[in-house]
């Protein structure tokens, strides 16, 4: 069992996991996915570096907590 609460930024806060696209939440992500949508390339490129710091991220919370193996 583990202690930690909240979604995955709490969580990565408590464990002490740094972010580089700091400041942008879920609802950020849907802005810049509009923002893509309406021909911004460059927001896609932030939205896909924030997806992927996300994925990577639980990956290492995932193996911390014993849920995958390291």
């Amino acid at each position: 069992s583990h202690s930690y609460y909240g979604g995955l930024k709490d969580t990565e806060i408590q464990m002490g996991i740094a972010r580089e696209n700091k400041g942008i939440s879920g609802k950020n992500a849907i802005i810049l996915w509009e923002a893509y949508q309406a021909g911004d390339r460059s927001a896609l490129d932030t939205l896909l570096s924030y997806n992927n710091e996300d994925i990577v991220n639980l990956e290492v919370i995932a193996k911390r907590i014993g849920v995958v193996p390291n």
